[in-house]
């Protein structure tokens, strides 16, 4: 299993800017529909994912995207949605590419990230059962077949990140490509 972390990816000043953005959109996200993710169990932000691009945003899309497209180079097709955890709250053991499922069979395997944001700190991301710590602004990269997960939310703040799915075609109409 690899999973690859750029610290810094993002500054702290950048990861407080964005952190600040998904609070203040977060109502209006939910809005745009009815909660689909069967790994997250509530109504929650993170069940919004099909429904937009988080890298279309005004303020998060100019600070994350130059640093995307370096990172991966232009004609991708990325997927981007924030997750808002509060306490109490976790997410279930998925995986975002796996060949079993009837939808995906015909995809092309994909890479995935997890981008932290911010919020209480002490517990991981964990990735086929190795916790990750937490790391403001820090960014892993991972295959999407990889299983992953949370541990419940103890933090009083708000943990937020923002997960992308990397993909070499559009598989979906809120894909956006890096140019």
């Amino acid at each position: 299993m690899n999973v690859f972390r750029i610290p810094e990816f993002l500054s702290e000043e950048e990861a407080a800017i964005c952190y600040e953005r998904v609070l203040e959109i977060e109502d209006d996200l939910m809005a745009l529909g009815e909660h689909n993710y069967p790994s997250v169990k509530g109504d929650k932000l993170t069940g919004r994912y099909q429904y937009y691009n988080a890298l279309q945003d005004k303020v998060v899309g100019p600070i994350v995207l130059p640093k995307y497209l370096v990172l991966f180079g232009r004609g991708k097709w990325l997927q981007a949605w924030f997750n808002a955890f509060r306490k109490g709250d976790r997410i279930e053991p998925h995986k975002h590419f796996d060949r079993r499922d009837p939808l995906q069979v015909n995809m092309h395997p994909f890479t995935s990230c997890n981008l932290y944001l911010g919020g209480d700190c002490s517990s991981g991301t964990i990735y086929e059962g190795k916790t990750y710590e937490n790391h403001v602004g820090e960014l892993l990269i991972f295959h999407a077949g990889i299983t992953h997960w949370t541990e419940t939310y103890e933090g009083d703040d708000v943990r937020v990140t923002m997960a992308t799915d990397i993909h070499v075609r559009k598989n979906n109409p809120v894909m956006f490509k890096l140019k």
